[in-house]
């Protein structure tokens, strides 16, 4: 079986993006795609989007809102920039 994909869904409480990204994407984990949820307060969470943004080597305005989504590795270092909810619910990743 092939390594399975490791999506990591971050927000906070209050978002409902947020509730609706994790929503979705536990209701489409799978063997091939697990799902990581990280729910922070909103300063923290602005806090861990940009140290995540820095590791993934792009700037910190390239995403400001929440949710945050990306894949990381088996080890949780972060591999690629997915987006926002939009942008997870028109990825291929589910398909």
């Amino acid at each position: 079986m092939a390594t399975p994909l490791r999506l990591v869904v971050s927000g906070f409480p209050s978002c409902p993006y947020f509730q609706k990204a994790k929503t979705y994407a536990l209701e489409k984990a799978s063997d091939s795609v697990l799902v990581r949820i990280v729910q922070l307060e909103r300063e923290p969470f602005h806090a861990f989007r940009q140290a995540t943004l820095k590791e993934l080597k792009l700037p910190e305005s390239h995403h400001t809102t929440c949710p945050f989504n990306y894949l990381e590795s088996e080890k949780q270092v972060p591999e690629t920039f997915i987006g926002g909810f939009d942008n997870l619910r028109s990825s291929s990743l589910f398909q």
